[in-house]
């Protein structure tokens, strides 16, 4: 099928009418799962096709309903909840279809460009940064709509949470899996004392659960092709990856992303067009200003944001170890690099958790 074919049966499946010109449709990104295609109905307002790859990481995609269900359903959720709390963030339009014949999304154009990290001043850098950070501390204040937690998914009576457990149920299941990374570490040869190790996660783990805050609807990927802006201003968001989780837990995720993760990947052949790791110094400028405006000048916010990325360096230097030791599969090459830049991964992180 061809591209104007595809473009034009996806816009006439959500009711619209069919493209009547090449003109009428134009590339705008190209993620690990999707092309995206802003296109013109006519008579209508621009929206946005994102087809469905037929490679994903290295492997061929299987029409597999209740998984496309689960990738595609929860981001509606998202995109309701987000646009309650800040209107206008992400696309008000959202439908998608899982055919044999052709995935989609639809939805509402929101204009713009993904963050452009390489031409923003560190002031405007800092400025969305803010912008994020207020904005993602309000969406984790906001009541779920969902019972339990993790990873939203789909079930017989349509988008569900992956896991029964709710507030403090929840944090068991993240001391089991630390209490696990510090055991692999420790035991590694790494140079880590394991007392240290273990002193360090008891003390974050324990910050973080004392916050007895309720369960958040959080986003998983906030990767800068994600983030969307207007005059180097925060404008809104697309594609998120919903769970219901610890809201600070989260923030401090974003974090993590921004001023250490991703500009480690940078190599990484996922990454390697956005070049995080030449713009480490303005991504760590958008994680100050995220961290300014998530705590509100509040110092006990601030520790807890702190102590959540160690707990994200952690998960990072087992990951990176754990690869070291079983090797690099296709996928794991695309989204983490070489065993060089693995090992340089490693390297950093041991560093940043003995600091």
């Amino acid at each position: 099928m061809e591209l104007h074919e595809k473009l034009t049966l996806a816009l006439q499946r959500c009711g619209y009418p069919p493209l009547q010109a090449p003109g009428d449709y134009r590339h705008i990104g190209s993620g690990a799962w999707h092309d995206a295609y802003r296109v013109q109905p006519p008579g209508a307002e621009a929206l946005v096709v994102r087809l469905r790859k037929q490679m994903i990481y290295g492997r061929k995609e299987c029409w597999e309903p209740a998984e496309l269900h689960a990738d595609y359903a929860p981001a509606g959720l998202y995109y309701e909840a987000a646009n309650q709390c800040r209107p206008g963030t992400c696309p008000a339009i959202y439908h998608y279809e899982i055919g044999r014949d052709l995935v989609f999304t639809l939805e509402s154009y929101i204009a713009g460009c993904p963050l452009p990290l390489s031409v923003l001043t560190p002031p405007d850098a800092f400025a969305i940064g803010v912008s994020l950070g207020e904005f993602f501390q309000a969406m984790h204040d906001q009541a779920v709509s969902l019972p339990g937690s993790g990873l939203l998914t789909w079930g017989e009576q349509g988008v569900c949470t992956s896991s029964p457990d709710t507030g403090m149920e929840l944090w068991p299941h993240h001391e089991e899996r630390a209490m696990r990374q510090v055991e692999t570490l420790s035991r590694a040869s790494l140079g880590l004392s394991r007392d240290v190790l273990q002193h360090r996660t008891v003390e974050a783990l324990t910050c973080l659960r004392e916050e007895q805050a309720p369960i958040a609807l959080v986003n998983r990927d906030i990767t800068s092709e994600n983030l969307m802006t207007q005059d180097h201003a925060w404008a809104g968001l697309v594609d998120p990856v919903p769970m219901q989780e610890s809201g600070t837990y989260y923030a401090a995720f974003f974090l993590h992303c921004y001023r250490r993760y991703l500009p480690a990947l940078g190599h990484a052949p996922r990454y390697q067009r956005h070049r995080f790791h030449e713009h480490a110094m303005m991504m760590a400028t958008i994680a100050d200003g995220y961290e300014t405006g998530y705590g509100h000048s509040s110092r006990e916010v601030r520790q807890r944001l702190r102590l959540g990325e160690w707990l994200w360096m952690l998960d990072m230097a087992c990951e990176s170890y754990e690869l070291t030791q079983h090797g690099l599969s296709r996928e794991k090459r695309l989204r983490h690099g070489n065993e060089a830049n693995v090992a340089a991964t490693l390297a950093l992180s041991l560093r940043e958790l003995m600091a």
